[in-house]
């Protein structure tokens, strides 16, 4: 626009510049509008995600920082620029492992935002792998500040930085592109009519706030989580023009705490179940005992009744959703031409190393 302008004096008026005011501001909320369309990324179902995360958090994994950032946006669906910056000086710990960080200023995504917009808080899950993830940095790096340092760096210890964007990116697609497609896994969006395959922010976030919002209460069949306590833990601020400042009179610290340590149990809940019920799956009496239990419930449940179910049910009916979750990436892996995309990854690889 400015060089049409320019043009325009430059000619005394002989070249008259096509855009007009009204143009630009078209073209400028065309802009805006194509902008907000890209940020709506691909989620899993997030009945799917306790899958998903065991397969991040399996051996193949083990000590690869960018694997840990992606679990740590899972488990606090916090942004990926927040978790990749976290300094230790910005992290409490409780007595009994719970806990919250603040995020600086300058690391968030409204750079004015109040403190209260800036605190994530999480359950005692992640408390105990923060204090296992900072005994064996000091035991490698006394003076390090980061959580999660870019150890591709060989000064890492002695120079730290952050762990960098495009590695978390390049991770997720090397593990959700190609590993898991490898395993004929393909994990797509919770959408049928979407294909895409899914990337870490709405996998974390978009997962958290679904998850929570559907939570009833077993007693009541109420909901468990009220959407400004969902609100809170995404760090959103209210819309409501007399009411933007953030307001937390509804949302207190236990109920953050609770949701968030409710939020980690469900992520971890299928490799916890796994542990449980794979040593007796080859037990036919163990088994039987546990389809029996099914049986009697599901009959109660029919005729509107409730009852609690053993430790051993509950574990062996998250292993079964999650196998019912693996059979239907593996489903979708045919479905969406899975082999095919595997087989254009693989030219495309050969073509860049070619070239």
């Amino acid at each position: 626009m400015i060089f049409f302008s320019w043009y325009e004096r430059e000619t005394k008026g002989e070249f008259k510049t096509p855009i007009t005011s009204s143009f630009a501001i078209n073209l400028r909320d065309s802009r805006k509008e194509g902008i907000g369309k890209t940020k709506n990324f691909n989620a899993p179902d997030y009945r799917a995600l306790p899958v998903i995360f065991g397969h991040l958090n399996s051996d193949r994994y083990e000590n690869n920082t960018s694997a840990l950032v992606t679990q740590f946006c899972i488990l606090t669906a916090c942004r990926g620029q927040a978790i990749r910056k976290l300094q230790w000086e910005n992290v409490h710990l409780n007595d009994d492992y719970t806990g919250y960080f603040i995020i600086p200023k300058e690391d968030n995504k409204i750079k004015d935002a109040p403190k209260e917009l800036r605190t994530v808080y999480f359950g005692s899950m992640v408390g105990t792998l923060l204090t296992n993830l900072k005994d064996k940095q000091i035991a490698l790096a006394p003076a390090i500040k980061y959580v999660f340092p870019n150890k591709y760096r060989k000064d890492w210890a002695e120079n730290p930085k952050p762990l960098g964007e495009n590695a978390i990116n390049t991770f997720m697609r090397k593990t959700f592109h190609v590993n898991e497609l490898k395993e004929g896994y393909f994990w797509k969006d919770a959408d049928n009519e979407k294909d895409g395959l899914i990337h870490t922010h709405a996998t974390s976030r978009a997962c958290f706030q679904t998850w929570a919002l559907e939570q009833k209460d077993p007693k009541t069949g109420l909901p468990r989580y009220s959407k400004e306590l969902t609100e809170a833990c995404l760090l959103h601020a209210k819309a409501d023009q007399y009411k933007g400042a953030y307001d937390r009179s509804r949302v207190s610290e236990e109920e953050l705490y609770r949701i968030k340590g409710d939020w980690e149990d469900f992520i971890f809940s299928y490799e916890l179940a796994c542990s449980k019920i794979l040593p007796v799956l080859d037990n036919p009496i163990a088994m039987g005992n546990l389809r029996d239990e099914e049986a009697e419930i599901e009959q109660l449940e029919k005729q509107g009744q409730s009852i609690q179910e053993s430790e051993g049910l509950k574990s062996y009916r998250i292993y079964e959703r999650g196998l019912i979750a693996l059979t239907k990436a593996q489903d979708d892996f045919k479905k969406y031409g899975g082999a095919e995309l595997l087989e254009k990854l693989e030219e495309q690889k050969a073509k860049n190393k070619n070239d």
